[in-house]
């Protein structure tokens, strides 16, 4: 089977791409999403990687990368999340996606110094192994439960028993979560859709160093990220002391299930945890059943989470690649950093 590769030239190939992704990765894919993905990030235009056929002309796969503004301890890079991979059917055999994956990452680290990074699928972890990378670690779904109605439905199948003991479970957490409420009294809260200002840019700057290797929050980062995201509506909570923002939540709601999406704080008791409770206070008048907090196992605040009651759902595996380091979580030269501070919103989309 002869195949060619070539980087994709947006201004023609965005049409046959985004069929491609209706086609093999999800039908309610639209222009408007790739237009705001590829194009309208405030770090820069993504760069994809065509697989064709011989002709030069038939699509059969594609491979990008997003660019991400990055801190590495107290360095900022440019690095890329991997993302919107796919093959035609017929061509998902292990070679095909093996070329493809190797090219995209051996010119993203010929041309970058930043990190890289990926939340593949099982089907990806297949292909990273056979490119001699292993994971770091799991990103994993921190869960805390708000409401009892549904656990209890599940396990007890008489109505009326059921519903009284939904009651006296609801109220024995809900009474627990108020006692858990803010207890640092310099702080105050206020929330809201997504409109971030330069204090934005301020905190990120502040907190570079103390999370590792983390993205650079800044002001129009999230702005487009999460108030002109066209997949989704999110809301924001900021934690305050007199004027100036020291931590934030950005939390989106789906059904009966309220989700922490992304977060940064000065530090994580006087902070982020009050955020947390507060959250979860706004989460119970909303009846949110529970709370989602998906995160990477190797994030300084993942025991701290847990310690608030929640528990593991659903990990899946992380790959992060840094200097040209397999498997790297730092260069080994520096020891500014240990860790790699990843959220659910620091996925492509």
């Amino acid at each position: 089977m002869n195949l060619l590769i070539r980087e994709a030239d947006f201004s023609k190939d965005r049409q046959r791409m985004t069929c491609l992704f209706q086609e093999e990765l999800n039908p309610a894919y639209t222009q408007q999403r790739f237009n705001w993905c590829y194009d309208e990030n405030p770090f820069g235009a993504a760069r994809s990687w065509l697989l064709l056929e011989n002709d030069g002309e038939t699509f059969i796969g594609v491979a990008t990368a997003f660019p991400r503004q990055m801190y590495v301890g107290q360095r900022k890079l440019s690095g890329w999340v991997l993302g919107d991979f796919c093959l035609r059917s017929q061509y998902r055999a292990l070679g095909p996606a093996l070329i493809l994956q190797k090219r995209c990452l051996q010119d993203l680290r010929k041309n970058s110094t930043g990190p890289i990074y990926d939340f593949p699928s099982s089907t990806m972890t297949a292909i990273y192994s056979r490119l001699k990378y292993n994971p770091l670690g799991r990103m994993v779904r921190l869960v805390k439960v708000l409401k009892a109605d549904n656990m209890i439905q599940k396990y007890m199948r008489i109505p009326i028993l059921s519903k009284g003991l939904g009651l006296i479970l609801n109220s024995l957490i809900e009474y627990n979560e108020k006692w858990n409420a803010n207890k640092n009294p310099k702080l105050y809260f206020e929330e809201g859709k997504v409109l971030c200002g330069q204090e934005f840019s301020e905190l990120a700057n502040k907190v570079k160093g103390i999370h590792g290797i983390c993205i650079n929050r800044t002001a129009e980062y999230l702005n487009w990220k999460y108030a002109k995201n066209p997949l989704g509506s999110f809301e924001i909570l900021k934690a305050k002391q007199g004027e100036e923002l020291v931590g934030y939540l950005v939390t989106s709601v789906s059904a009966d299930e309220g989700s922490i999406v992304d977060a940064l704080g000065i530090n994580f008791p006087d902070v982020v945890k009050p955020l947390i409770f507060q959250q979860i206070k706004k989460f119970l008048r909303q009846a949110v059943s529970t709370i989602s907090f998906p995160i990477f196992e190797g994030t300084g605040w993942f025991d701290e989470i847990k310690k608030l009651g929640f528990y593991e759902r659903e990990p899946g595996p992380f790959y992060g690649i840094f200097e040209g380091c397999e498997n790297a979580i730092f260069d080994g030269t520096s020891g500014e950093f240990e860790s790699w501070f990843i959220l659910h919103g620091d996925r492509d989309a």
